[in-house]
């Protein structure tokens, strides 16, 4: 690797062991093996190491929140951000979305594809959106390059599961 950061997959395989994070809106448990960065009140990566450097994530979850005006729906404000993604990002939306309910709140899930920063390599970006009681969409992005994305799947949906808004 030319820059050092972005790990090969040998590097990425998760732990069967997890920790848990707290922020000041979520919790989350992820593989012990993996690495937060951000702090309890920001937007916070969790990437194996070299999963990620700075703004650019290979291997890992991002979560963040966005404030969206007042009584914006769970799927408009599901929309925006989506749109959003694949005008900054170049992501091409695969299919139509899921609705489902996790930890007994709706949530919606989109999967895109872009180019990763692994010379060559397609990515898979899994976008997964809840609405906070207060109206912010929290919003997770499962990243992985499209060949790691099937053995990341159930670890990424485990962390998904654990994740609980406050």
């Amino acid at each position: 690797s030319t820059t050092g950061a972005i790990a090969r997959s040998n590097d990425i395989k998760p732990s069967s062991s997890y920790k848990s994070f707290t922020h000041s809106a979520y919790t989350i448990s992820y593989p012990q093996n993996w690495t937060p960065a951000g702090d309890a009140n920001s937007s916070v990566t969790i990437a194996p190491k070299g999963g990620a450097a700075g703004d650019t994530v290979a291997y890992g979850v991002i979560i963040s929140g966005a404030q969206v005006p007042q009584g914006t729906s769970l799927d408009d404000a599901t929309n925006q951000l989506a749109s959003q993604m694949q005008q900054q990002n170049g992501l091409k939306s695969l299919g139509n979305g899921e609705n489902f309910t996790l930890n007994g709140k709706p949530a919606r899930s989109r999967v895109f594809q872009g180019n990763s920063p692994l010379q060559g390599e397609q990515e898979r970006d899994w976008l997964v959106t809840q609405q906070s009681a207060n109206g912010t969409l929290m919003y997770l992005v499962f990243v992985s390059p499209e060949k790691d994305f099937k053995s990341l799947q159930p670890s990424f949906e485990k962390m998904l599961r654990s994740f609980k808004m406050k």
